[in-house]
C-alpha cells in the first residue's frame, strides 16, 4: 500500500463575501452578508408575527450572542421565546 503524502490547499477567505473576509464560524453564521440578510429576515418575521402587518422597521439589531445562542434576548421578546427559538433555528439552518 502506498503511503504517499497528500497535500491540499485550503482557502481561508470566504468565497461568498465580496470583501473576501477570512472564514470563521462567527463570520459564516453571523458576520457575512448572507448571514446578516437571513438574521434580518428572522427579526422581520418575528415582528410580523408579534405585531402584525402594521409594524415597520428598522428593528433593533441583535448581538451575535443573542442571535446564535439566544443569550439575553430583549425583555419585550421574553414571552415569545418559543417562537424566537423556532425562527432562530430556521435562520441557522438557512445560513
Amino acid at each position: 500500500m502506498w503511503m504517499g503524502r497528500i497535500t491540499q490547499t485550503v482557502a481561508i477567505q470566504c468565497p461568498v463575501c465580496p470583501r473576501r473576509a477570512e472564514k470563521s464560524v462567527l463570520h459564516r453564521f453571523w458576520e457575512s452578508s448572507s448571514a446578516q440578510r437571513a438574521w434580518q429576515w428572522g427579526i422581520h418575521l418575528l415582528n410580523l408575527l408579534i405585531h402584525g402587518m402594521d409594524t415597520s422597521g428598522p428593528w433593533q439589531p441583535l448581538s451575535w450572542r443573542q442571535g446564535l445562542f439566544s443569550d439575553r434576548i430583549p425583555r419585550k421578546l421574553k414571552k415569545y421565546s418559543m417562537l424566537w427559538t423556532l425562527i432562530r433555528s430556521v435562520v441557522l439552518w438557512t445560513v
